[in-house]
């Protein structure tokens, strides 16, 4: 078995994701309140691909199997779980509160004056949880209205 390596960019990239706690070459260590988030949405049915694709952790860079795994090892751990069905506000931080980066700006555009991949991805990612957030947000005030 073969395990894909990430290459500098990728690291760099990787680390300024707030769903990544830490990453080496081969491993990726997330954060708390993404694995939460991440298993809160996969019990309402979203895919576990456009989860991850919305944290900025695109297949094409961290590979399907481990979002796969991810998914599985989470689902057995009963102390995710729990705080998932219980809605723990201590341990789930709001879609709201995620950030995209460590607060260093990722660059507008390359050197030749085209936006990078990976940047309007991260992008898309942070307007695809906004608009999550916007829901979830609507939802309690329909709640709260009632």
């Amino acid at each position: 078995m073969s395990r894909k390596e990430f290459d500098a960019r990728q690291l760099r990239y990787l680390r300024r994701l707030s769903a990544v706690e830490s990453v080496t070459a081969t491993k990726i260590r997330y954060s708390r309140a993404f694995q939460l988030d991440c298993m809160r949405r996969y019990i309402l049915g979203d895919h576990p691909t456009a989860i991850f694709r919305d944290a900025g952790l695109d297949p094409s860079i961290i590979g399907y199997k481990r979002i796969e795994r991810c998914i599985a090892r989470w689902r057995q751990d009963p102390d995710i779980m729990t705080s998932v069905r219980a809605g723990d506000s201590a341990d789930l931080e709001s879609d709201c509160d995620m950030r995209l980066d460590d607060g260093e700006p990722l660059p507008a555009h390359s050197d030749d004056g085209f936006v990078p991949m990976h940047v309007f991805e991260a992008h898309l990612s942070r307007v695809n949880r906004l608009e999550h957030c916007v829901d979830d947000l609507q939802k309690q005030l329909a709640e709260v209205a009632k």
